[in-house]
């Protein structure tokens, strides 16, 4: 957080003003703009490698929305809200945009922003990305960076200076960031590589190097390790086409073995149990494979595969009972990352359950 041009240099900063507030937004563009590469390359070992490229190009649209003459603090922090929700793609869009709005919330009575009202503030937001992302402490997210800022900021009310409580609280959050190194993510993308994600920071230090190379070694199985196949099976082939696409772009570096049966050869819908059952034979790797169908006929189809194959492959074919999409996605990064198939079931046939979760949002106190 900076001063305004309209405070001296030795005039120590007591509260933030609507010019201090977008003075801090076009700082943090600044930075992140700087090291947006590095972020997308930390996000690539355990994430989909966007969170530099998205966090960008937010905030760069939360500084082209600033007022050259804003009027009030909570307006800067309403802006960068709506800049964040509409242009950050993934997660960080309603969970950085969430804790912008509810800070906007908190102080929009108050022409300034002192440390009381600041903790006030961030703690609305911090309660904004619990509800939004139904995360809590140690689950390796952003909130066990925010959580220990949040509580330096609190102890520095009571009397250090308003810069020296930001400055714990910076502080405070660098240790939080570091602390999740050997944790394991239960939330978000990371949390579909189980143990994986340990050994991983969840924030960057801006000196990290060769995070792709990292990625690479970490999520691929050792050389030679053979994998759990998976089939889709669609009445619609773009349909299911499009699925193993969504599974690949959010879980970029896996490579699990999958196969796809959907639609009739002239193009129409439907589906077809020898195809099925091809599908199946190019899949399997000798671990076995999971079927997952969408409704109706392409379970049927799917059940005559298993009875068509060899009987000694079909022993090591299973057929899930996941919803296709959500059930797709948590099996490619359960095979990808060398999952035996009791397991890849597992993740498959839970996904839609975690889906109906994150809905509800956390139980009632």
């Amino acid at each position: 957080m900076t001063t305004s041009t309209a405070q001296t240099p030795s005039a120590p900063l007591t509260a933030l003003a609507a010019a201090d507030a977008a003075a801090w937004i076009r700082r943090a563009d600044q930075l992140i703009s700087a090291h947006a590469d590095e972020l997308t390359a930390l996000d690539a070992a355990i994430g989909d490698a966007d969170h530099g490229a998205n966090m960008k190009r937010g905030l760069n649209a939360a500084v082209e929305a600033l007022p050259e003459q804003p009027d009030a603090p909570a307006s800067v922090l309403k802006q960068t809200a709506m800049a964040l929700i509409s242009k950050v793609g993934g997660a960080a869009g309603p969970l950085y945009g969430t804790f912008f709005l509810r800070m906007s919330t908190a102080c929009a009575k108050h022409e300034t922003i002192d440390a009381a009202i600041l903790v006030d503030a961030v703690e609305a937001g911090i309660g904004g990305i619990v509800q939004r992302g139904n995360a809590e402490a140690g689950d390796k997210t952003m909130l066990d960076a925010w959580y220990p800022a949040l509580e330096a900021l609190r102890a520095g009310t009571d009397g250090a200076t308003f810069a020296d409580a930001v400055s714990s609280a910076a502080d405070a959050a660098a240790a939080g960031r570091d602390a999740t190194e050997p944790m394991l993510a239960k939330k978000g993308r990371a949390s579909y590589l189980g143990e994986r994600s340990i050994g991983i920071s969840t924030g960057c230090r801006l000196h990290r190097s060769d995070c792709a190379g990292a990625r690479r070694r970490r999520l691929r199985p050792d050389g030679g390790r053979r994998m759990t196949g998976i089939v889709i099976v669609s009445h619609s082939r773009p349909l299911a086409d499009a699925a193993l696409a969504l599974a690949k772009g959010l879980i970029p570096g896996l490579d699990a073995p999958v196969e796809v049966a959907a639609g009739l050869p002239d193009g129409t819908l439907g589906t077809d149990a020898t195809e099925i059952m091809a599908a199946i034979e190019r899949a399997d790797d000798g671990v076995g494979v999971l079927v997952l169908a969408d409704l109706g006929s392409g379970v049927l189809s799917a059940q005559m595969a298993l009875e068509l194959l060899d009987p000694d492959l079909a022993e090591r074919v299973r057929l899930s009972g996941g919803a296709l999409v959500e059930g797709l996605v948590a099996a490619y990064a359960a095979a990808g990352t060398g999952k035996d198939l009791d397991a890849v079931q597992a993740d498959a046939d839970a996904a839609a359950s975690l889906k109906l979760r994150q809905v509800a949002g956390p139980p009632p106190p």
